[in-house]
């Protein structure tokens, strides 16, 4: 159980979340929470143990992670940092540009250059 514990604890750590964009931008939810299954997937899990109730037994333990239970299904536990968990969740991502916002947008001409700066340019000649 303590190598389980310490493991996970490591993919929780700063050092680690620091380096692996992987799990902060793939695995994460916007709370910073990453799925039980998701933690049993892992290599160095799996050669730990194939039981998902011994990792959940093995981060009772520990004073690193938040871990919230399903109260219905045990499979849909998740695991998060309790340090800072909101400064390792992805960036929220911005919406797409609609047609409508680019009227205000310069017009580029074919070569694609500003057509007002290209209008200007010419006017100076």
């Amino acid at each position: 159980d303590e190598a389980l514990r310490l493991q996970i604890e490591y993919y929780f750590s700063v050092s680690n979340l620091c380096k692996d964009v992987y799990l902060r931008t793939q695995c994460m939810d916007a709370d910073g929470f990453v799925s039980l299954a998701h933690i049993c997937s892992f290599k160095r899990v799996q050669a730990l143990t194939d039981d998902p109730n011994d990792v959940r037994r093995a981060l009772r333990a520990s004073t690193k992670l938040d871990v919230v239970d399903h109260p219905k299904h045990p499979h849909l536990a998740k695991v998060r940092t309790n340090d800072q968990p909101e400064r390792w969740t992805a960036p929220m991502v911005l919406p797409a540009m609609t047609s409508s916002d680019d009227d205000d947008l310069p017009l580029a001409n074919a070569n694609g250059r500003d057509a007002d700066l290209a209008h200007n340019n010419d006017d100076n000649k």
